[in-house]
């Protein structure tokens, strides 16, 4: 890899040495993420979590079995051995930092946002302090069929002609390609398309559960809210410790109104952890996608370190540098490229894994970056999940590979 890779890796590895506390900084829903992550990882990190928020109710009642303590309590805290995290809405989070700064506490050093602390200094952390491979998160694709047809779709559904449905068998290889070569993930997820529609999911759930759940910390399926789940389904989920986030389009789809609670009432009577993802707008992350903007290879390089897109994909036994770029490989927006994908059968480095990983790939940007806005700070909203008419040239007929 790269050496800006090294010089950028080898900066912020020592952040966390020598650290024995960590001070989550908001017990709401993005502390309670970051809690669920750490908790399970401590058995490796060994530090004292407690959580930080002036809430009173919070405080009185805790969070996953911990303390909340009121945010004077960073007055305390010994600025050498702990850190805070701050896990907030963008609105509070900056009032947080500064309370936080008040303290004696010190932004990127002993002082961290959420999102670069989940995906990428924790990952540098275990690579370089415990000499192991943690990846944040990664999601396979059994199938790109789905029932519903949106408008803006980031799988860019619409624009598919022939739809692609893997064998388990190809799955499980690729789930056996990564697992061999990491040590742990923090949220591996089974998406789509709509998994639900997946002929061989319980079978899959099954596979994965039995071989690699200790390498997991959240294992997920994440469906659309229209499919009732079987009782063959809901019992697997269970038995492997499986989450399902259900993405709530009623404000759109109005017809799901009442089977989206059929839906989550179904996981909930076998005690299957149900995240609502209710989401009032989408971006738009191709609005050059008919026009291929002429930009230099510098421009694209800047354009993909600040979209910082934090998820990527399974596929064919390789790891995709960006999510997205591949599902527009699979729509035929974009042609395929070999520094689009880390190929898990060829002889690495731990460090080349993680690398790439957090976005270090060779070309130093994907095919798709010349038609698209970016992941973070992109303001091109739309309307979610805003049904359109199925194109007349897709051939509904699966291609398994």
């Amino acid at each position: 890899m790269n050496h800006i890779a090294h010089r950028k890796f080898d900066s912020i590895a020592p952040l966390l040495n020598n650290k024995r506390q960590v001070y989550i900084y908001g017990a709401g829903g993005r502390g309670l993420v970051l809690g669920e992550i750490l908790i399970p990882l401590n058995k490796y990190l060994n530090w004292d979590i407690c959580f930080v928020d002036a809430d009173k109710q919070k405080q009185h009642k805790g969070l996953l079995g911990i303390n909340v303590f009121p945010p004077d309590v960073l007055a305390q805290g010994d600025k050498n051995t702990s850190f805070v995290v701050i896990c907030a809405t963008d609105e509070n989070a900056a009032e947080m930092t500064k309370a936080a700064e008040q303290w004696g506490y010190v932004k990127n050093k002993n002082l961290f946002d959420l999102f670069f602390f989940l995906n990428t200094l924790l990952s540098v952390h275990f690579l370089y302090n415990l000499d192991m491979v943690y990846i944040s998160s990664l999601n396979i694709v059994p199938s790109t069929i789905c029932n519903l047809n949106c408008k803006g779709c980031l799988n860019f559904n619409p624009y598919i002609k022939k739809h692609t449905t893997y064998t388990l068998d190809s799955l499980k290889e690729d789930c056996d390609a990564l697992f061999d070569k990491i040590d742990v993930i923090g949220r591996f997820q089974i998406t789509g398309g709509e998994p639900l529609l997946f002929d061989h999911l319980v079978e899959l759930i099954q596979y994965v559960g039995e071989k690699y759940r200790q390498k997991i910390v959240r294992f997920e399926v994440v469906s659309n809210g229209t499919i009732v789940p079987s009782d063959e389904l809901c019992l697997a989920m269970k038995a492997n410790t499986v989450n399902v986030v259900v993405d709530d389009y009623r404000n759109s789809i109005k017809e799901v109104n009442n089977h989206y609670n059929i839906v989550v009432e179904t996981f909930r009577k076998y005690d299957i952890p149900v995240l609502e993802n209710y989401i009032s707008q989408w971006f738009n992350l191709t609005p050059y996608l008919d026009v291929k903007r002429a930009l230099s290879d510098d421009e694209l390089k800047a354009l993909f370190d600040r979209c910082e897109n934090p998820y990527a994909t399974l596929v064919n036994k390789s790891i995709s540098a960006c999510n997205y770029a591949h599902y527009a490989e699979k729509a035929g927006i974009i042609e395929s490229n070999s520094s689009d994908y880390f190929d898990l059968t060829t002889q690495f480095s731990k460090y080349d894994i993680v690398a790439y990983r957090l976005r270090c790939n060779s070309k130093g940007y994907t095919e798709l970056c010349n038609h698209c806005a970016g992941y973070r700070n992109n303001c091109n909203w739309i309307a979610p999940a805003v049904q359109i008419p199925r194109s007349k040239e897709v051939n509904r007929v699966e291609m398994e590979q």
